[in-house]
């Protein structure tokens, strides 16, 4: 069995308590190699700046940011333009894409589970039974 493509398109819309909207397509990775992971981790510890505490807010930041950087493979232009979203001034805007990458990820992982699952119970049905008395019954 193949994995399913990791990339994932999808359309966000948020619209802000001022009445401004955001909206546009996104294609993510869904699954990340490990050198993706790698530069995903290395883009956290330098958005934390070396800081050895730091607050629940900053590392929430440092989070959403290298995780969206790295998943993100295309984006609208307000989303480049707006430097990954770290030139934006309502963070709301961030944590709502954050928070859909995600839903689409765990969607991405549950039709894999189920594609997987399927599968399996094909190759079950069309294997033989034994029967016990050492002879097989052939499906």
């Amino acid at each position: 069995m193949s994995l399913p493509d990791r990339n994932r398109t999808f359309y966000f819309d948020y619209t802000d308590e001022f009445g401004n909207r955001t909206e546009g397509n996104f294609t993510i990775k869904c699954r990340l190699t490990m050198r993706e992971r790698h530069a995903m981790e290395l883009e956290k510890s330098r958005a934390l700046g070396g800081n050895q505490n730091p607050t629940n807010a900053l590392m929430g930041i440092a989070v959403m940011a290298a995780t969206l950087s790295t998943h993100i493979v295309k984006s609208p232009n307000w989303w480049e333009q707006s430097n990954n979203g770290m030139d934006l001034e309502d963070e709301n805007v961030v944590v709502a894409l954050y928070d859909q990458l995600t839903s689409e990820q765990l969607a991405w992982r549950d039709e894999l589970v189920k594609n997987t699952l399927d599968s399996t119970k094909e190759v079950e049905e069309t294997q033989d039974t034994p029967l016990g008395n050492g002879s097989v019954e052939t499906k």
